[in-house]
């Protein structure tokens, strides 16, 4: 077969976001931090825009120029831009659609928000820095901080730090016996055994079926392969447990509780707030306390009012920025209402959740609240992302309310949450030496008229966290 080269012209079509979707789109799934950071940054690169201050006098300028002039399409630019947000504010203030939180308590600062936990790094470092003054061992010991995962686990291997820091396996060997007898007991262990077996002795333990447990069983008894170690160790099912009940209470992740270095605080800001009145009548409230109003600089207004001597270059400029402060305003605003009418449209379908708790879910998908919100259904995907409602039984984020289900005999629909409640419930109850299996379970569900196979049952123990009944098995 001859092979050849040639150029040839091809019509594809293709559809690609325009700038102004794209910054629609990512407005839209931001949560409330990260709009907040949006809002800041857009502030800073577009010198239209201003922050909104609650006394100021924004009264309109009214300039007369010549209505064929570039210069007064501007100007109703900017009337067409402080009407609307004058129509906003109006609309949501007096008898809008939805209500808003505004700056109502200034009392609380940023720092309220953030978790008032010391990282694990700067617990560590302190404790290295008052541990040795050698240089080396500083060195060494920063690295091998550096190199702790989320569990407070040594990911590299001490030849590798060696080869590393140009320095010999002993000084390592040296420096990671040194941290691992810092706070928290277990840090910097290289596996599960190690990690288990420094609490072991920095405890002060003293229990030789513990030790040998850790030492040469661990993998049997995360099975819970009883009969094998009673018949290599030549003891009871029951001083097994004994020990096992006591190396449950040591900690496999010595991180835990600490902020690590490499994550950050997550601050968790409510988009919507969720009250019941005495007459259990639904109130559902956006929270746009940590939104500020925006507006057009008076500055610039004047600037283009009475800017005869403005060259063209910078009207385009001026009015580039217009439209872009206009667009980001109004991307604002449709995600506020998109968010409060996905909501609302949530929580009256899921009304019951808030008296009965899981078992008042209803199955609910993202194409049943887009065909009742007419939107699409990556539009109620970004919504219910990341975005949070404060209700009167806790913070939810809003995607916690979606679940799929199945039709019981009577043809109820019941939620997954709620078998997968069921189910939880069914184990904390079973008989300890005889746990249900999933078959058990399969067949407890088909009693309630819950018709389900027992591979889902062993899906949603397995979602759960739950082991295996073989592994919840107790022999004393």
């Amino acid at each position: 077969m001859k092979l050849s080269q040639d150029l040839s012209l091809k019509q594809v079509q293709t559809l690609k976001l325009t700038p102004q979707l794209q910054l629609a789109v990512k407005v839209l799934q931001a949560n409330q931090v990260q709009l907040s950071e949006m809002i800041e940054q857009e502030l800073m690169e577009n010198p239209v825009l201003e922050i909104k201050q609650a006394d100021a006098d924004n009264k309109e300028l009214s300039v007369d120029l010549p209505e064929v002039s570039e210069k007064a399409q501007l100007v109703e630019y900017v009337k067409e831009f402080e009407k609307y947000f004058q129509e906003s504010q109006d609309g949501l203030s007096s008898g809008g659609s939805f209500q808003t939180v505004g700056n109502q308590d200034d009392s609380s600062t940023f720092e309220d928000w953030v978790a008032d936990k010391v990282t694990l790094s700067d617990l560590l470092e302190e404790q290295l820095f008052l541990s040795t003054s050698d240089e080396a061992e500083k060195r060494i010991g920063l690295y091998i901080i550096a190199a702790l995962d989320h569990n407070g686990w040594l990911m590299e291997s001490v030849e590798k730090i060696a080869a590393s820091l140009l320095c010999s396996i002993d000084q390592v060997e040296h420096t990671l016996t040194m941290i691992q007898s810092f706070d928290p007991v277990g840090i910097a262990a290289r596996d599960l055994k190690e990690c288990l077996l420094i609490q072991y002795y920095q405890e002060e333990i003293q229990d030789k079926t513990v030790r040998l447990l850790i030492e040469d069983h661990l993998e049997e008894l995360a099975n819970n392969r009883m009969k094998e170690i009673s018949k290599a160790m030549n003891i009871s099912y029951q001083e097994i447990e004994i020990a096992y009940n006591r190396i449950k209470e040591l900690n496999p992740r010595p991180a835990s509780g600490f902020l690590h270095e490499v994550s950050t605080a997550e601050i968790i800001r409510p988009d919507l707030f969720v009250e019941f009145d005495d007459e259990k009548q639904m109130t559902i409230t956006l929270n746009d306390n940590y939104l500020p109003n925006l507006n057009v600089n008076q500055y610039y207004q004047e600037k283009i009012q009475n800017a005869e001597a403005m060259d063209k270059e910078e009207l385009v400029y001026l009015k580039r920025k217009l439209n872009s402060a206009v667009w980001f305003r109004q991307c604002i605003e449709k995600r506020r209402e998109t968010i409060f009418s996905v909501a609302k449209c949530i929580f009256e379908i899921q009304k019951d959740f808030f008296e009965m708790g899981v078992r008042g879910l209803k199955p609910l998908t993202l194409s049943d609240i887009a065909a009742r919100v007419d939107r699409h259904e990556a539009t109620v995907s970004r919504v219910i992302n990341g975005k949070y409602a404060h209700t009167p039984v806790g913070i939810f984020e809003l995607k916690f309310f979606f679940s799929g289900g199945l039709k019981s005999e009577t043809g109820e629909m019941i939620s997954s949450k709620r078998i997968k409640e069921i189910i939880q419930q069914a184990i904390s109850e079973e008989n300890p030496k005889k746990p249900l299996s999933d078959q058990v379970l399969a067949d407890l569900l088909k009693a309630r008229g819950i018709e389900i196979a027992r591979r889902t049952v062993t899906k949603y123990r397995e979602m759960l966290n739950i082991v295996s009944s073989s592994k919840r098995r107790k022999y004393t």
